[in-house]
C-alpha cells in the first residue's frame, strides 16, 4: 500500500467526519466548501476509492435526485460505510432559511409606505 499524502478535495470550509472502509475500499466525508461563507453553511457529502485522485460529490440537496426539500446533508451526525462498501450512512437535517438582505428588506418598507 502505498502511502503518499494527496489531497482528496481543495478549497476553503470545514471537512467533517472523514471515515474509510479498507476493506471495502472507500472514504467518505462532509463538506460546506461550497457555501462556506454563509453564516449557516450547508454541508454536503463527498467520497470516492481509495485510489481515486480526488473525491466527488456524491450527496447534495442541490443536485441529488429525491433528497428531501428543506433539508440539507448534516455535519452533526458521523457517516459511516459499510463493509462491502455498497452503503454509506450519513445525517440530514432542516436546510437553514435563506439569508435576507436587511438593507434590501429596510428600503422595500420605506417606499412601500409612500404615497404620490
Amino acid at each position: 500500500a502505498s502511502h503518499e499524502i494527496r489531497a482528496l478535495l481543495t478549497g476553503e470550509g470545514n471537512y467533517r467526519h472523514l471515515t474509510f472502509a479498507e476493506e471495502a475500499g472507500r472514504f467518505a466525508f462532509v463538506t460546506d466548501t461550497r457555501d462556506y461563507e454563509a453564516d449557516e453553511p450547508v454541508f454536503e457529502l463527498y467520497g470516492g476509492g481509495l485510489g481515486d485522485a480526488a473525491a466527488t460529490l456524491w450527496v447534495s440537496h442541490h443536485s441529488t435526485a429525491g433528497f428531501p426539500d428543506g433539508m440539507a446533508v448534516s455535519d452533526k451526525e458521523g457517516v459511516s460505510i459499510s463493509e462491502n462498501g455498497a452503503v454509506v450512512m450519513f445525517g440530514i437535517r432542516s436546510r437553514p432559511d435563506p439569508e435576507v438582505d436587511d438593507d434590501a428588506e429596510g428600503e422595500a418598507d420605506e417606499g412601500a409606505g409612500r404615497r404620490r
